[in-house]
């Protein structure tokens, strides 16, 4: 309250942040108002010339409610022959707005309080919620760190085309030496698998001696005798005895309906060298394809998983940022 010296009347400057951020013309409304100048007259009894009880309406009449020039302050200010009033009305004005507002502070603190208590637990929920969704969202396609894993993908996808034309580049290469040497032999791959088989079969083996040994006595004893002396017809029996079970033993190595092309019981050492080494070859040309059609699929595998990382990386950001809102 600052009086300003002048007979008759006293002013008081009201500024704006003294209890609140309201501005002026709140502060004019609410001071010039009814219900405040009522609150006056009935804290200080103040009477009109007659004596009765002054009126709102008569009290705002002497009241001059103005901004300072160039400032943010009101200036209120009561014309009075009594000076002394004059002070009071204007300080009891003031008194009486601060209170009002300090109480609407107080009310306000107490609806924000229990505004907040009522919203605490749905932002909670809210919260708990978009956590949820985030971390399932993450756990579902497998996420740890999408930007690195994109890097890591370039690389990858790199690696494995590098690894993929070494491998085929090693397959054309076994492929060709496998054709070569299956030409050689005069074998297709799956007569080279069964010579490997019988040549590497002791029973077989075993069998097969017999069987070359009786042929060898026939055409020994044929350059001696006729057909129809019992010498010929008794080697020829044990011959066909020993052929029925060559052909048992190869049935029991190589499967009941396997057949077996009589050529490919009579390779000697050399061709059975070189038999083992096609099927070497083989082995090395299958163990090539598998290799070729692993790799293929892990290239797959990277180049779809690097195809929904744009959409994941979108996905996520709309989950993270549902999450931070709600935490706000």
């Amino acid at each position: 309250l600052l009086p300003n010296g002048q007979e008759g009347e006293d002013a008081g400057d009201l500024k704006p942040l003294v209890a609140t951020q309201n501005p002026i013309a709140s502060q004019i409304e609410v001071i010039g108002g009814h219900p405040l100048l009522q609150q006056t007259i009935d804290k200080l009894q103040l009477k009109d010339d007659d004596g009765k009880p002054l009126v709102p309406r008569d009290l705002k009449e002497k009241l001059t409610l103005k901004i300072a020039g160039g400032t943010d302050v009101l200036r209120i200010m009561y014309k009075s022959p009594d000076r002394k009033e004059a002070a009071k009305v204007v300080n009891t004005i003031i008194s009486l707005y601060l209170e009002q507002d300090v109480k609407a502070n107080q009310n306000d603190a107490e609806a924000n309080r229990a505004y907040m208590d009522k919203q605490l637990p749905i932002t909670q929920a809210a919260v708990t919620q978009s956590e949820v969704a985030l971390r399932q969202f993450k756990q579902k396609n497998n996420i740890v760190d999408l930007g690195e894993e994109s890097k890591s993908a370039v690389a990858a996808i790199s690696n494995i085309d590098s690894a993929i034309n070494n491998t085929r580049a090693q397959l054309e290469d076994i492929t060709a030496q496998s054709q070569q040497l299956q030409q050689k032999l005069g074998l297709s791959p799956q007569e080279v698998v069964t010579a490997s088989a019988i040549g590497q079969s002791p029973a077989i083996q075993a069998s097969l001696n017999q069987l070359q040994d009786i042929e060898r006595q026939l055409a020994t004893e044929q350059s001696r005798f006729s057909d129809s002396n019992p010498i010929i017809s008794a080697l020829k029996d044990k011959q066909a005895n020993l052929s029925a079970l060559l052909n048992k033993k190869i049935q029991q190595t190589l499967g009941e309906k396997a057949k077996t092309p009589q050529g490919l019981l009579r390779f000697g050492g050399l061709k059975q060298s070189l038999i083992e080494n096609a099927i070497q070859l083989e082995v090395q040309r299958s163990g090539l394809t598998q290799r070729l059609t692993s790799l293929s699929k892990s290239r797959s595998d990277y180049e779809r998983r690097s195809s929904i990382i744009p959409q994941l990386i979108q996905s996520q950001a709309q989950l993270q940022r549902k999450f931070e809102v709600s935490q706000a």
